[in-house]
């Protein structure tokens, strides 16, 4: 479970009485002065302090509802309910931690407030921090008996040609989600792949902290219809614009300072007031209000 972190931030939020009186020429009585000045009030105003504090959670240890706030992962979720095979997208993060994605954790999903899409799925995902990755490959010098070997035939002219230039001068780059990318990950990576009659073994060249430092994030996502009774709820209810940045700036820096903000918006309090959970690409937090 990710560690906890806390930050609270105050508003006053001010409660005015109006008072009215009822207008003459209506049938009624004409109202009757007592000779003060409505205006002369000395009251002073009733505030009640609102406190939005926000803790980052597990997401599997969330029992209600989770409220998705990046616009593009509600569209991409809505869209893995509609499709047959797998879809993809790449999108900017909003919090500044590691680019894992929170929804690898969820093995079946139930989506909620989605454009005729609500439904339960088991969840098929792969996803990362976006980064150029480099691949090599060569002549393998010798190929394992119980290895499996990709014969050419089976793969797509992309493929082929990425293969190819992989074997040649230098490296080749692609991102991970990308349908050669997935290739490049899942198959040449530390395997092997019989082209223009040689076998070649392939490797990614591995760049200190690339995916560490992506400030986006990829997904090769799918959603199979299940009857499932354990789903985790996604509310992909469409939030308020700017919701999430609203949220990612209560989260604490990478030294532990918090982000402060003086003035929570209405918004995020209704947030904090209506929902269990709510979902960054890369994080899950609970936000309250007191």
């Amino acid at each position: 479970m990710p560690s906890r972190r806390t930050f609270v931030a105050s508003v006053a939020a001010a409660s005015v009485t109006l008072a009215g009186c009822a207008g003459s020429g209506d049938g009624s009585d004409p109202a009757v002065s007592d000779g003060t000045d409505p205006t002369d009030d000395d009251t002073e105003p009733t505030t009640r302090p609102s406190t939005v504090s926000l803790d980052v959670v597990d997401p599997t240890a969330v029992d209600g509802p989770i409220r998705v706030l990046p616009e593009g992962l509600r569209r991409l979720l809505a869209e893995a309910a509609r499709a047959d095979g797998v879809v993809r997208g790449h999108y900017p993060l909003s919090v500044n931690r590691p680019p894992s994605p929170d929804i690898v954790a969820f093995d079946r999903v139930e989506l909620r407030g989605t454009d005729a899409a609500d439904g339960t799925y088991a969840v098929g995902v792969q996803a990362g921090g976006r980064y150029q990755m480099q691949f090599l490959a060569a002549p393998a010098e010798s190929v394992p008996d119980d290895a499996t070997v990709v014969d050419g035939s089976e793969l797509t002219a992309e493929q082929r040609e990425f293969v190819r230039a992989a074997a040649g001068d230098g490296v080749v780059e692609t991102y991970p989600g990308t349908p050669v990318g997935t290739f490049a990950r899942t198959v040449l990576d530390g395997g092997y792949v019989r082209l223009d009659g040689t076998v070649y073994s392939g490797r990614e060249q591995q760049q200190t902290d690339a995916e560490f430092f992506a400030n986006r994030v990829w997904y090769v996502l799918s959603l199979e219809p299940v009857d499932a009774d354990d789903a985790v709820v996604l509310d992909c209810t469409p939030a308020d614009p700017g919701a999430a940045a609203q949220v990612a700036e209560l989260v604490e820096d990478s030294d532990g300072t918090p982000q402060y903000n003086p003035e929570p918006s209405d918004g995020l309090v209704r947030l904090g007031r209506e929902l269990d959970a709510v979902l960054l690409h890369n994080l899950t937090a609970r936000l309250s209000v007191e």
